[in-house]
């Protein structure tokens, strides 16, 4: 097929018809000068794949910009590579291109990099997977980081950006980012083995669809979600599962948080110590609306005479609507800690003001000799006021009464 690079026309001498051909002329021409980025098979740089050390000639094929293509199979990656404005990473698909990261002569570090010299937009990751597994199982080197962007006050902003069918295995987190970007999206993002999952502090418009952050339920502590100071975070077909933390997802500081189909499974309280323990907590998100919440096989475990819940709302204003527990066996269930201790399914403090609809809140089994759920709804403050609508609850605390059932 040939494409049309020039194009030229003889006057007619009607001036009208004149007019109009020129016009398209000027049009063609400035359409016909913009460059497309260039393709670049990374091969063709000279890339011979593991075990050979590729890290240097990866880097020149990026530092060219354009399409980077990476066809399979495996490429050693021993310093971070560095990501520039209009760079488009395209691999064969997220089993195929394995970036294996190899930390074991220099310093660890995350895979990809943004120096912030400049604003990096309008640039995208696609169809590989970033193994940290010869630096640990997971890594325990805080800087083992598959996409680490900006810390916060860089003074620089990344804008623009999709990670799509990506996996992280084994990492520290497997995304962070603390810049002011905007209209960032990650989708069919896979992470599994990792000590922590995805942080994301300041921003706007953030998108997340088809989620899945896995984690490890062996003493591991971690986080999948971490979320703060956002405005316009949109979640969609999320899930966590395996992690052994409290605080395995932590919202805070959301503006117009919009959720549907959160899946939080296999997960406990598990950690030691002292202190309240909770799975979930919503941190002065307002204007929030929540649509699909499930958890199955979650533990919530307190001590020493401390509180626990599934959910934990401070303040802000909101909606959810739809709960749901289920598991089998030893899941759901208040599985040990002092007779003292508390646990609650739901629970609201601090002005907070939300609706509850939809849902089914069930109390948490005893476990051990240990009571189990005090209240499936339980509410801290006076200065809280829950609504409650159309939903089946076991039971509800009776300390104040801003739980209104309807």
């Amino acid at each position: 097929m040939g494409f049309l690079n020039t194009f030229q026309y003889k006057k007619t001498g009607d001036d009208a018809i004149d007019k109009a051909f020129a016009s398209v002329s000027q049009q063609f021409q400035r359409i016909a000068s913009m460059k497309s980025p260039p393709f670049i098979n990374v091969k063709d740089y000279g890339a011979k794949g593991y075990p050979a050390d590729d890290t240097a000639t990866i880097q020149n094929a990026l530092d060219v910009g354009g399409q980077i293509y990476f066809p399979e199979p495996n490429y050693k990656i021993s310093e971070p590579m560095v990501l520039s404005p209009g760079l488009h990473i395209l691999g064969n698909s997220h089993i195929g291109t394995i970036f294996t990261i190899d930390h074991s002569v220099k310093a660890h570090a995350p895979a990809f990099i943004w120096d912030t010299t400049a604003d990096l937009y309008n640039w995208s990751i696609k169809n590989v997977k970033i193994d940290f597994s010869a630096c640990g199982q997971p890594s325990n080197h805080a800087e083992d980081i598959g996409i680490k962007l900006a810390a916060s006050g860089t003074g620089k902003t990344t804008y623009l950006y999709e990670i799509s069918d990506v996996r992280i295995g084994n990492a520290y987190w497997a995304f962070w980012d603390e810049s002011a970007g905007f209209h960032g999206k990650l989708d069919r993002f896979w992470s599994n083995m990792s000590r922590n999952g995805i942080h994301k502090k300041n921003g706007t418009q953030m998108v997340l669809e088809n989620v899945e952050i896995g984690g490890r339920k062996d003493g591991t502590d971690g986080c999948a979600y971490y979320f703060e100071n956002i405005s316009g975070l949109t979640m969609s077909v999320c899930v966590a599962e395996t992690w052994k933390n409290n605080d395995m997802a932590h919202f805070k500081d959301l503006r117009e948080f919009n959720a549907t189909t959160l899946h939080f499974e296999d997960a406990s309280t598990l950690t030691a110590g002292a202190g309240d323990k909770r799975l979930i907590i919503l941190d002065h998100c307002n204007g929030a609306n929540i649509k699909g919440l499930l958890f199955w096989a979650c533990d919530v475990v307190p001590y020493n005479n401390a509180n626990a819940e599934l959910v934990y709302v401070l303040h802000g204003r909101g909606n959810i609507d739809g709960v749901q527990i289920e598991g089998a066996g030893a899941s759901n269930k208040c599985s040990g800690g002092n007779a003292g201790s508390h646990v609650h399914t739901v629970a609201f403090n601090d002005s907070a003001k939300w609706a509850i609809s939809g849902c089914d809140l069930k109390e948490l089994e005893s476990s051990g000799g240990y009571p189990g759920t005090k209240h499936a709804l339980k509410n801290y403050s006076d200065t809280s006021y829950i609504v409650v609508i159309a939903s089946d609850i076991e039971s509800t605390s009776d300390d104040y009464a801003q739980i209104k059932v309807v």
